[in-house]
């Protein structure tokens, strides 16, 4: 599904904005449980292996995503991002 920046629902927080950004190449890696400084220092590490092994250049800071309440105690789903080129 394709969608432009007039057809995504306006925010209702003002804290939150919709930003276009040129299509770019990311490397990602998932991983479970309650994230925390730790945890993320090691995933970063571990994606940043992953890329230089395969000779990518890291084009930004590591970014990272987390998708559940804190409450939701099972199956939890984070990643670590870093905008990457060959």
């Amino acid at each position: 599904m394709n969608k432009d920046k007039e057809s995504i629902p306006k925010p209702n927080n003002p804290n939150i904005s919709i930003k276009t950004v040129q299509a770019s190449l990311y490397a990602t890696l998932k991983y479970g449980g309650y994230s925390n400084q730790d945890k993320e220092s090691l995933m970063k590490d571990n994606l940043k292996a992953w890329v230089v092994k395969q000779n990518y250049k890291l084009l930004s800071d590591f970014m990272y995503a987390t998708y559940n309440a804190p409450f939701k105690p099972f199956l939890r789903r984070n990643e670590v991002w870093v905008k990457v080129s060959k």
